[in-house]
Order: structure tokens, then C-alpha cells, then sequence
């Protein structure tokens, strides 16, 4: 996992025996897509600490206040990201500390008297520095497959972690294309979502024909959150739900008893969606649905794993992951 850190050291001076040197050492770093700063100071262990991160530009603004200094003089935030998604460009971040009853106890009111001098702003101390955040940054990756066509063009599939941003896919994109030892004109990548198959529909793809043209084919992470958080599923008793990635037709699965019936739902990203009637059958230890007024030899399978499997005659078409 790569990480960037960045780092900014304060002094304070002050006059007088009780008098101490403040030192504080503040780093970010990225994990999963979610921002952890991370501190380093000689400020009391226990001493209440928090930490804001804003930023103007994408009308931002997120605080972590419950930390505290450990033994070692180490105190670290919560993870922040934006509704869900990654953090990328320029933010400001604060670390502040109050020196009054609310925040520390007595005893740490008595030794955090001894720290006067600039950045002690009556009864709050406080650290301010700027991050930037790559949107290529903590994006993880395999590489599926590499082909190519002499001079003409080259071919990338790649394996994501998890669902990135429109923007993380540009800079990746652009990452890619510059590690090529064969520069190329026109080179396709292609993105595939874990247990998604390779060759039968990728999530997104990131096209240089010669032109960089980004394209997302199932759900975005936004329509992803749309969809698992919507309340608007039908009143009943709900077996399970899943999230189906398909090219262009991605969508949340429902299954639910409703009036002594079996009804699957399909929801759209458009909020589009279509209910049709189940029967319920036993097949090799897994519960089996197909559907009442057959139409296809189409069903589905809740796998041992908690997945959705989507089957014909031929076998397995997909899996859908479970998300409730």
C-alpha cells in the first residue's frame, strides 16, 4: 500500500521554570481511500486532542475530536473521506487542543499550564498545515492481463480492490499509460471489480484513442450509496439483498416475502424498477429461485458465501455481491 506522508514540525519558546517546549509532529496518511492523521507530540499522555479537515473549494468540512496522546506521545484521527469517497486534492487540517475543564481533567489542565508562547491562543493550542491528496493515492490494483498489436496498440486488464472515483480512474489511467515500457497511441484498459470475470463486461474502462476518455459501465460509487440507502424497498420480510454490477444494467437485487409470496426486485440507479414473482426450491444444500411464469431458463442461487448467483443452462453468468 503506498503512502504519502507529509510532515511539519513546531516549536514553541516561552520564558520562565515552568516553561516547556512544545514539539509536535503531524503526518497524513491514506488507507483504503480514508485520510488518518496521525500525531507525534510531548503533550501529556491523556491530553484531549482533535482534528478538523476542510476545504473551500469543495465545500468541505469533517472533525475527529475524541483522541488522545498515548504513552508513547501518539494520537491518531478517524479515517475521513467524503460521504464514502476518497478525499483528492488540497485541504486544511488543524490539530487543536483545549485547555479548559471540558476538555482535559484537572491534572492535565495542571501540566498543559506550562506550554505558553505562539500557537497558545488563550485556552487553545493549536497547529495548522495544508495536504494534498493524489486521487491515484491508495488506489490498488492487479494487473489481469497485457497484450499488444506490434506498434498500433495495447491492451490492459486490471483487477481494482474496490470502486474508485471518476478522477482516481483518470490518474490511474494516466499512471498506467506512463510505466508502459511501449509507448502506444491507442491503449484500451479495462477495470474489473473482484469476482467480476474478466471478458464478460468490465466496470469501467479508461481509453486512449488517442484521447483519454474515462467511462464508467455500472454503478458509480454514488449510485452504489443511492441504491443501499434508499428506504423505498416494498413492506415485507426481506431474505436478502444484493448489488449487481452488470455493464450498463447495474442495479440492487431484493428478495422478499411479501403476502405469502416470494418477490424479486430490481432497482436502477434511474429509480426505475421491476418486481417479479418467485418460487423457492432446494438445490445442493443452496436455496434456488426461479421465476413463477418461466420466460427464460434463467435463476438465481444464494451461494454458501452469501452472494447472488446468477445461472442459466450453461451455468453461472454472475455474482452479486451481498449487502444485506
Amino acid at each position: 500500500m503506498k503512502k504519502t506522508i507529509f510532515s511539519l514540525m513546531i516549536l514553541f519558546f516561552s520564558l520562565g521554570i515552568q516553561a516547556a517546549q512544545l514539539n509536535i509532529k503531524v503526518s497524513h496518511k491514506v488507507i483504503d481511500g480514508k485520510v488518518f492523521i496521525n500525531g507525534f507530540t510531548n503533550l501529556p499522555e491523556g491530553t484531549k486532542v482533535g482534528v478538523e479537515v476542510s476545504s473551500a473549494a469543495d465545500d468541505y468540512s469533517a472533525q475527529s475530536y475524541k483522541l488522545y496522546v498515548n504513552s508513547s506521545g501518539l494520537f491518531q484521527s478517524e479515517g475521513f473521506t467524503d460521504l464514502g469517497n476518497p478525499l483528492v486534492g488540497s485541504y486544511n487540517v488543524e490539530v487543536i487542543s483545549r485547555i479548559n475543564k471540558f476538555w482535559q481533567n484537572e491534572e492535565i489542565l495542571t501540566k498543559l499550564a506550562r506550554f505558553e508562547g505562539n500557537g497558545v491562543q488563550g485556552d487553545k493550542i493549536s497547529l495548522k498545515y495544508s495536504m494534498f491528496i493524489d486521487a491515484a493515492q491508495g488506489v490498488n490494483y492487479t494487473v489481469i492481463e497485457k497484450t499488444n498489436l506490434e506498434q498500433v496498440k495495447g491492451s490492459i486488464s486490471i483487477r481494482l480492490e474496490k470502486k474508485v472515483s471518476k478522477d482516481s480512474l483518470r490518474k490511474l489511467a494516466l499512471k498506467l499509460r506512463e510505466i508502459q515500457p511501449r509507448k502506444y497511441d491507442r491503449l484500451f484498459i479495462t477495470y474489473y471489480l473482484p469476482n467480476m470475470k474478466p471478458g464478460f463486461g468490465a466496470w469501467a474502462s479508461t481509453h486512449f484513442n488517442p484521447d483519454l476518455k474515462v467511462v464508467i459501465l455500472g454503478l458509480t460509487i454514488e449510485e452504489e450509496s443511492v441504491l443501499i440507502n434508499e428506504s423505498k424497498t416494498p413492506l415485507g420480510e426481506i431474505i436478502g439483498e444484493w448489488i449487481d454490477e452488470s455493464p450498463y444494467a447495474g442495479s440492487k437485487y431484493a428478495l422478499i416475502k411479501k403476502n405469502k409470496k416470494i418477490i424479486m426486485v430490481r432497482k436502477f440507479a434511474d429509480g426505475s424498477h421491476s418486481e417479479i414473482e418467485m418460487i423457492q426450491k432446494n438445490q445442493s444444500g443452496r436455496i434456488r429461485f426461479e421465476r413463477k411464469k418461466k420466460i427464460h431458463d434463467d435463476y438465481f442461487l444464494i451461494e454458501r458465501d452469501g452472494s447472488l448467483g446468477s445461472y442459466d443452462d450453461l451455468g453461472l453468468i454472475s455474482k452479486m455481491r451481498i449487502i444485506k
